[in-house]
């Protein structure tokens, strides 16, 4: 009845399977929504099933990533299930809930500095570094320089199109805990093997573990 009031209909994502996508679909067309707020291995899982399927769904005009790495591949799968609508990414944490996002040139996430204050760690802007986020407005808990484990890169560039003077992170590459580690040192970001195994045949599911360092 709460969500009833705003014209918004909510999809259970956890009780999503192979053998009900398309009801999910179907409730989706029925319901006409402007926009889509989802988490972002559902809504993709869903919409390879409409593409598979052949029966795209009109309307939409937007579809919002959240919880996950929206990644560049993603968002033709989209776009091609739901014609004419735009693809956001967005970055968020349970402790401060949304903490940038993407307007509509796509060029980085802009902060939400009216409320946070976000760090990059590392010496050098345009490499992973760890994030410190200051949350400006909880009084209850307050959050100062926490560190929530994820990982980000600094944009470089000039100001955004969109005219917002909010300073912008280049993109989110994960958690410090998803990285692989290697011998001599380096990190492997998680987000590398997503783009690796995508146009490999026949792979529909992977999990990598790293047992020990070498």
């Amino acid at each position: 009845a709460y969500h009833a009031l705003f014209h918004r209909r909510m999809l259970d994502c956890f009780a999503m399977n192979e053998a009900n996508l398309a009801q999910y679909a179907a409730s989706i067309a029925r319901f006409r929504p402007r926009a889509i707020v989802s988490y972002v291995t559902s809504i993709v899982r869903l919409a390879q099933w409409i593409n598979e399927s052949g029966r795209p769904i009109e309307g939409v005009r937007s579809v919002v990533g959240a919880a996950e790495a929206l990644h560049d591949f993603h968002r033709p799968l989209i776009e091609a299930a739901f014609p004419g609508a735009e693809v956001f990414n967005t970055y968020g944490c349970r402790e401060f809930m949304l903490i940038a996002s993407e307007c509509e040139h796509h060029d980085g996430l802009h902060v939400n500095t009216d409320h946070l204050h976000v760090e990059l760690l590392g010496a050098e802007p345009t490499l992973p570094s760890e994030l410190a986020i200051t949350d400006l407005s909880n009084y209850g808990m307050p959050f100062l320089r926490y560190m929530n484990g994820d990982l980000a890169t600094a944009h470089v560039g000039g100001d955004c199109a969109c005219g917002r003077a909010l300073p912008r992170l280049g993109q989110v590459v994960g958690r410090k805990l998803d990285m692989i580690r290697s011998v001599d040192g380096r990190l492997l970001p998680g987000e590398f093997f997503p783009h690796m195994l995508k146009d490999v045949a026949g792979i529909r599911k992977f999990q990598v573990i790293q047992v020990q360092l070498d």
